[in-house]
Formats: structure tokens, C-alpha cells, sequence
């Protein structure tokens, strides 16, 4: 139904483009007999014998059909077109593709393929009635004409037909190579009337450079006619359909074409307090279902990246992402995370969270004075990166012990308050990395010395003396590293 349907509005539109010279004269006449053809119309009661005869269009001459074989013919009436015959949806499909290959396709130019068309249209509109051809006029039945009637019926079941990919969507990967092979054998009667493909031999061959959904239309190259048909009636003369082509017969395929992509993302799982950690230099090496190895990605400077189907020959199906080179400062990720892209899913977004590395410092202070090493409590230390950033203040407990964990970088330790009388460390470096496992600090500091300088005689009376302590500047101290 929603073929004929489709027929019926190319049909008005056809109506509507028909040229003004038809439109003119749209009159029909009983035109010449054709030579030893006679025929037989009976509706079970009555059989009407009569030689067979051209029906044409007046002023172009246009041959004509008759589609109601027992409605008599008034010659001069004024004849309009009409879209909508009364004749059911399957029938009138029928029809037109009888006349379509009946007279005046190509090898029917005889007329005697005018009659054969005219009696199969009969045969095929009006039940119980018969119609059929006879040896002569008031002769008996023969089947004369069979082979061509048959010929004509071949033809029509052949149209019917189509391209093996008709009507169907399929979903292909940008900037590669697709194309359909008709399993049926018929896309050489066919041409791309619109979209972006070719036929080569018995395949389409599409174009897929531009992601999007593109419809092909493939029309049949089978209008033989000059004209479409048309359909006229009359209020006093039975309904004409003229010589012409039926609707062209159209197939579409819709081509989806996606373009597969995959985005990864690098994400910190630490505050990276010593700015020295970069993602920026993760790569990622992407492996087929087999893990076969496709490609290396490496991160951009915002510590993500993107390939797509136009970079690698990505395609539907499952692949595997993993980390091959961690970022600088940052632990690698062994897992195999899996990608799969579908026709559902051509864009896959992947947030992968980083550990940077971090490792435990712990100081142990002491304070060293007549070759004793004791314990230093509430010694305070503070922790700068090399931005000179305050990263954390420790202090240290009875035992003499302060301990924090640093993110991979360098860091300066200072010391700003101890034990009175003690002289304080100098800053020091350290460096958290990944070929370091312990980082374990034992800090000596030394008591500050003094001594007693007497007062030179000034001639005061005076018994007086004064005693002077001078530091006499900072003493040697040392730091032990100690590493498990």
C-alpha cells in the first residue's frame, strides 16, 4: 500500500508538469484496426466479438487503453485526468506495469502488443469476466498471444526485483573504503539519481569522508515511454489510461558514517604540592581485541589526547588502553582498561586517575654535648618546595622524632626552633623520587660554647669584675643519613 501510495503521488505530480499540448486535447477517437487480431469480451452472459482496434488520444495521437471493457466509448468528450481511478490499490499497480512493458517498450513496437496489452489489462481489472483472443471474428478461443503475455508478466516479475541492499542503513567509519555487492545481480539497471556513490560493475562504492547520515537514491533505468501514464474520465464515456511509463522505481540506502574517537584524560589523585610532577609525558600504547599493539598516544600539555578513526584504522569492536610510560614523578598503571566502540558508541571519554609518588621523611633530632646524643623535643621544622612555598610545619615528639610524606620533587627542610643554648641545622635538600625507598634523617646539634674574658685595669676604683660570655660562633654539627 505504501508503494502505490508512492505511485500515486508521482502521478500527480507528473499531471501537473504534463506539457500544455496534452493538456490541450484531451479528447480521444476509435483509431485503426490491427490486422488479423480478433478478441472476445463476455461477462458469462453476453460476449461481445469485435476485431481488435487502437484507441488514441486526439491531436498527438497518443495510443489509449480501455479499463472499462463492458462502459460504451462516446467519441467527443471532453476528458479530464484523474489521480485516483476506481480500481483497488494491488490492481492498479497491476496495471501500470502492464502497459509499462505491454506496447511500445523496447522490442513491443508491433501492434500487436497493443491488443496482448489491452486484453491483460481487461483480464486483470474485471472478475468473473472473461477476455481472450479467437481465430477470426465470432472464431474460437486460442492462445495465440500466450508467449507474449507471458513475456510481458516475466518482465513485470523481474522488475519487482531489487538491489540486495535495498532499502537498508548501514553504518560505516569515516575516510575508509565501503561498498555493497547486489547479491541479486540487478544493480546494473539501476543509476544514482542523488547522494554520494557510484556503481562500479555490481557494487555501490560510497563516499565516507564527511561523518555524517547520507541517503543514496538509485533509480531504475527502465523508462521507456516519452510520457508517464495518465488516467482520464469522462462523464458519459468509460475511463482511458494512456501509453506511458509507471512510476520509476526508486531504492534507497542510508549510509551512517560515524567517525570513531577515543578520549583519555590523566587526572592527579594527590595534591602536587612540589609542582615538579608532570602527566604531560604519559603514554598509553591502545591493542586490538588480541592485543596486538595498534598505536602509542602520547598526553598533551593539558594531559589528555584524542585519536580517531581518521588517525588509526580504528573499527566497531573491542580494543585495550594501557599505560606504558608513567608521567614524570608519578607511579605507573599497569591495568589493561577495555575500549569498546560500537554503532551505538562511536566516542568513548576514559579518566584515568594517577598516584604520584610519595614517600615517608622521618628526622630524628639530638642534641650532642660531652659526646652524648639525647633526644630532641618540640624541635620545629619547616618544609619548603623550590618555590620557596611553605609546604608543612612538624615538630618533633619526646623520642626526638618528627615524621610527614612528600610528593615526588625536591624540598628544602629549616629548622627554626630547638633547645636553647643549641645551634640550629642548616636548611637542607632532599629529593623524593622513585629510585629512593626510605628517606630517614638523624640530626646533631652541638651546645654553643662560651668562655670568660677578664676586664682590663681602666684605673676605676673599683673591684668589680665583669664577666663577658661571647658565643664564640656556631659549632660544628652533622647530618647522618641513614636509608633502610
Amino acid at each position: 500500500m505504501k508503494k502505490i501510495i508512492q505511485y500515486l503521488t508521482i502521478i500527480m505530480l507528473l499531471l501537473l508538469t504534463t506539457t500544455m499540448k496534452v493538456e490541450a486535447s484531451n479528447q480521444f477517437y476509435e483509431a485503426e484496426t490491427i490486422d488479423n487480431m480478433y478478441l472476445v469480451r463476455t461477462d458469462g452472459v453476453t460476449k461481445f466479438y469485435q476485431k481488435a482496434r487502437f484507441f488514441r488520444r486526439s491531436g498527438d495521437n497518443k495510443a489509449a487503453y480501455c479499463i472499462q471493457p463492458f462502459t460504451g466509448f462516446q467519441a467527443g468528450q471532453d476528458y479530464d485526468t484523474t489521480i485516483t481511478p476506481d480500481i483497488p490499490a494491488e490492481k492498479l499497480e497491476r496495471i501500470m506495469d502492464i502497459v509499462h512493458f505491454g506496447y511500445m517498450a523496447p522490442g513491443h513496437e508491433d501492434p500487436k502488443w497493443y491488443a496482448i496489452t489491452q486484453v491483460m489489462i481487461w483480464q486483470e481489472l474485471i472478475w468473473p469476466a472473461n477476455f481472450y483472443f479467437t481465430d477470426g471474428l465470432n472464431g474460437p478461443r486460442i492462445d495465440t498471444y500466450q508467449k507474449e503475455m507471458d513475456e510481458i508478466n516475466q518482465l513485470i516479475e523481474q522488475s519487482k526485483i531489487v538491489p540486495s541492499f535495498a532499502n537498508q542503513t548501514y553504518h560505516v567509519l569515516n575516510g575508509q573504503s565501503f561498498s555493497l555487492r547486489d547479491n541479486n545481480n540487478v544493480l546494473n539497471q539501476y543509476e544514482v539519481t542523488s547522494g554520494l556513490a557510484i556503481i562500479d560493475n555490481n557494487r555501490l562504492i560510497f563516499n565516507t569522508e564527511i561523518p555524517s547520515v547520507h541517503e543514496i537514491t538509485l533509480t531504475k533505468k527502465d523508462q521507456y515511454h516519452q510520457d508517464p501514464l495518465l488516467f482520464y474520465y469522462a462523464n458519459q464515456s468509460q475511463e482511458l489510461m494512456t501509453v506511458g511509463n509507471r512510476p520509476a522505481t526508486t531504492i534507497t540506502v542510508k549510509l551512517v558514517v560515524d567517525e570513531l574517537k577515543l578520549t583519555i584524560k590523566k587526572v592527579s589523585q594527590d595534591t602536587d604540592l612540589s609542582h615538579e610532577a608532570d602527566l604531560t609525558k604519559t603514554v598509553f600504547t591502545l591493542y586490538d581485541a588480541n592485543y596486538n599493539k595498534i598505536t602509542d598516544i602520547t598526553l598533551d600539555e593539558h594531559a589528555s589526547a584524542t585519536i580517531s578513526s581518521r588517525d588509526v584504522p580504528l573499527k566497531y569492536g573491542t580494543y585495550y588502553l594501557q599505560e606504558t610510560q608513567a608521567g614524570t614523578g608519578y607511579q605507573q598503571d599497569k591495568e589493561y582498561y577495555s575500549i569498546i566502540f560500537s554503532e551505538d558508541k562511536q566516542s568513548v571519554d576514559i579518566t584515568i586517575d594517577n598516584q604520584i609518588i610519595s614517600r615517608e621523611v622521618i628526622l630524628q633530632k639530638f642534641l650532642t654535648e660531652n659526646n652524648q646524643d639525647v633526644p630532641e623535643a618540640n624541635a620545629v621544622f619547616e618544609i619548603y618546595n623550590l618555590e620557596n612555598e611553605l609546604i608543612q610545619t612538624i615538630t618533633t615528639d619526646e623520642t626526638g622524632k618528627a615524621t610527614l610524606t612528600l610528593p615526588y620533587g625536591h624540598y628544602i627542610i629549616k629548622q627554626i626552633s630547638g633547645a636553647g643554648g643549641y645551634q640550629f641545622i642548616e636548611p637542607f635538600e632532599i629529593f623524593i623520587n622513585e629510585e629512593q625507598s626510605e628517606y630517614v634523617y638523624k640530626l646533631y646539634d652541638e651546645k654553643i660554647e662560651t668562655e670568660e674574658i677578664p676586664v682590663p685595669n681602666t684605673g676605676l676604683e673599683s673591684n668589680t669584675n665583669i664577666m663577658i660570655l661571647i658565643g664564640l660562633g656556631m659549632s660544628s654539627y652533622y647530618v647522618k643519613k641513614m636509608y633502610a
